[in-house]
């Protein structure tokens, strides 16, 4: 499934990679992380849980342990020059790490937030890794061995490849204040970011919609202005 969000003539496009992971039950090494060892595993589809068949029970052990994915992409067509790549897994519970062709690329700690790392050349084919474990941990949170509800192992969210261009919106950045509740109110805040090495020109529209589609406020653009590099 390929989505885009235009953003003048640039685009965001995500495509959903949450299926045809191989998992293996344990902390796998670098070369299985790598691609190149063979291993029996299961396949399996994201969002995924070693935890999913149980249940809390007050005083009933479950498994608490390692669990490690992979999966090898194609090569991907550039669409611009300086278009970067992310890797996106959305919320889970765990510690652990994330690797790129044998290299480890980012150490995680979910929180139920999930996780983006950097690919840097999907022009050709690569191998991503993540090994993660559901087992306690006193700095991790909820903070205590048995806290009243399942800590579920695994990537228990969506799996995304997003393309984006070097003049994008910045996702840490856009945010909706909706004032009081019950005046009709909200406020839009957003931040355009420019990776590129050039000054661009960036005119910002926006349209509401309800979950249903219908059109609330038609578009119209919010501003107009020079973005400058970083």
């Amino acid at each position: 499934m390929i989505s885009k969000t235009d953003m003048g003539n640039n685009s965001r496009t995500v495509l959903n990679v949450a299926d045809g992971w191989e998992f293996i039950p344990r902390r796998a090494g670098r070369s299985w992380l790598s691609g190149s060892a063979s291993e029996a595993s299961e396949q399996v589809d994201l969002p995924h849980s070693w935890n999913r068949l149980d249940t809390y029970e007050e005083g009933v052990v479950y498994r608490q342990g390692w669990g490690t994915y992979r999966k090898t992409f194609p090569a991907f067509q550039a669409r611009e020059v300086l278009e970067t790549c992310l890797l996106s897994f959305g919320g889970f519970y765990g510690t652990g790490d994330i690797w790129v062709n044998g290299r480890r690329r980012a150490r995680v700690d979910g929180q139920y937030l999930g996780a983006r790392v950097a690919i840097e050349d999907p022009q050709k084919p690569f191998t991503v890794g993540v090994r993660l474990t559901n087992r306690y941990a006193s700095h991790v949170l909820p903070g205590i061995r048995f806290p009243d509800f399942l800590l579920y192992g695994g990537l228990a969210g969506e799996a995304q490849l997003i393309f984006r261009s070097p003049l994008h919106f910045d996702a840490d950045r856009c945010f909706v204040d909706y004032g009081a509740l019950g005046r009709g109110e909200l406020a839009l805040h957003w931040r355009v970011r420019n990776d590129g090495p050039l000054s661009r020109h960036v005119t910002a529209f926006c349209r509401v919609e309800t979950l249903q589609g219908e059109i609330v406020i038609p578009e119209e653009a919010m501003t107009s202005s020079a973005c400058e590099p970083g």
